[in-house]
């Protein structure tokens, strides 16, 4: 499993590979997930986090949006990890649907943010003054629209001050994202023509132009292309339905 832990063990980014289980795209719709579902399976190995405390998974019905959902604000008042989760503050089961969003913020211990790709990019944030983590499904309708700045401004909570460390995950790269028709002058005129060479996109250099502008710190890039390595789904290379799951937890795993 590739996996990047953010400065001083205070968050882990994972992303599963086809080693770890398929994920399947017609798995599901959004949900809290407990520890019976097929994605807690791909992520066994981090059921259990550095202190013992368990975490729920959670993540959006995904639909290339730029809308980011705050786990927070869906839970309510969480327990802090070490108490046990009262039955009234208890996170919904598995099977509760979400708000449509493309993203997912979270400052609990216990909800850790999970988004699902095939070729865009699965980002991983950490902000150490707020203490937020998100997950961000980042493909090229979401960053059109907005999704992972809208996400680093929640993950600020209004502090101007406050830093941003970015991780990514298997992505589809420039010579296999063939990328034509009337969306590639859309693109061009929000990011600029020098994100193509000819017919392929580089989704890369927008999420880093997109991180240089919110002052996002980019320290990891797996430099794995979902195409080329058969070990990562890829929508547009065979057309698989599984998919690649980003999630990401308070703490180092065990």
């Amino acid at each position: 499993m590739l996996s990047f832990l953010f400065p001083e063990g205070a968050a882990t980014a994972l992303w599963s590979s086809s080693s770890e289980g398929s994920v399947l795209a017609q798995w599901g719709s959004s949900a809290v997930l407990d520890s019976a579902s097929s994605l807690q399976r791909a992520f066994d190995r981090v059921a259990q986090v550095d202190d013992g405390r368990e975490v729920r998974y959670v993540r959006p019905r995904q639909v290339h949006g730029s809308t980011v959902i705050e786990v927070d604000r869906l839970w309510g008042s969480l327990k802090r990890s070490g108490d046990s989760l009262a039955e009234e503050l208890a996170p919904p089961s598995h099977g509760t649907s979400f708000a449509e969003a493309d993203a997912v913020v979270s400052w609990s211990s216990i909800g850790a943010p999970v988004v699902l790709t095939a070729d865009c990019l699965p980002i991983a944030l950490y902000c150490a003054e707020t203490g937020g983590i998100a997950a961000v499904h980042a493909g090229w309708r979401g960053l059109v629209g907005g999704v992972l700045a809208e996400t680093c401004r929640l993950l600020r909570r209004g502090r101007s001050d406050a830093t941003i460390v970015g991780a990514i995950g298997p992505y589809i790269h420039q010579e296999c994202y063939e990328f034509k028709g009337p969306e590639q002058d859309l693109v061009a005129s929000r990011f600029g023509p020098g994100v193509f060479d000819h017919d392929h996109l580089n989704l890369s250099l927008v999420v880093e132009q997109v991180c240089a502008g919110e002052e996002v710190d980019l320290a990891f890039d797996c430099g794995i292309c979902t195409g080329c390595d058969p070990n990562y789904p890829s929508s547009r290379i065979g057309g698989s339905q599984e998919r690649l799951a980003l999630a990401v937890v308070m703490g180092s795993r065990r």
